[in-house]
């Protein structure tokens, strides 16, 4: 259960040789719904959104990878976690410090380091008077652009401009939701581009979906109508 309520379910732990193979079988997908269906009564497939294909980070040794780098003096290599990562990411996180502090004894700690992010409460769940005080501050709160997860066009330039700019159309979905519900970006995709468009001052065929080389656009119609 992601912390918006979302239910994942997986992954099938099966290992791959091949790190490029991102294939899914039918008996990976009956494996985890199987499961799952135990899980949540009145669940069935028609309930599932979206499917996801990805890689397990297997050593074939198991065991964890944790160690400075050989070749990069500034580059620290924690590879190979796999199931117990989550439980000991703790102890992880406690490894990698020490082995930082091995290779760079002069690092101090920042005195006004901030560990903890302040959450940016979604506009939908807004008390009615904030909801206000914010359209006053901007009317672009008041445009609904993702319906399945009431994103309104105010949060995505927030996004755009924030500390850390969303600058694809992924990292605008990670930062505001927009797109992951049931349409999957069928009916926002595309205001998102816009919003990007205009926004990072860049033409339409060059926002991408995750970065250089995924780009969404190729070609206005017209180019290819007048071909």
């Amino acid at each position: 259960m992601t912390p918006d309520g979302t239910m994942l379910w997986g992954p099938s732990a099966k290992e791959v040789w091949d790190k490029e193979d991102l294939s899914v079988e039918q008996e990976d997908m009956d494996f985890i719904l199987g499961k799952a269906f135990r899980l949540v009564e009145g669940m069935d497939r028609s309930g599932v959104i979206t499917y996801f294909a990805g890689n397990r980070a297997a050593t074939y040794e198991e065991d964890f990878i944790i160690e400075n780098s050989k070749k990069l003096h500034n580059f620290m290599h924690v590879a190979g976690i796999q199931s117990p990562g989550l439980a000991s990411s703790p102890a992880i996180a406690e490894l990698v410090d020490t082995l930082l502090l091995q290779r760079m004894p002069n690092v101090k700690n920042k005195a006004n380091f901030q560990p903890v992010r302040q959450a940016q409460t979604p506009f939908a769940r807004e008390s009615v008077e904030e909801r206000e005080a914010m359209l006053k501050e901007d009317p672009r709160y008041g445009h609904i652009i993702c319906r399945c997860e009431s994103v309104t066009e105010g949060e995505i330039v927030k996004a755009i401009h924030g500390k850390i700019p969303a600058t694809t159309i992924d990292s605008v979905k990670r930062r505001t939701r927009a797109g992951m519900g049931r349409c999957q970006g069928g009916f926002c995709g595309a205001k998102v581009l816009e919003i990007l468009s205009r926004e990072l001052g860049v033409s339409p065929l060059e926002v991408t979906l995750k970065g250089e080389g995924s780009q969404v656009l190729l070609e206005k119609t017209r180019q290819v109508i007048d071909r």
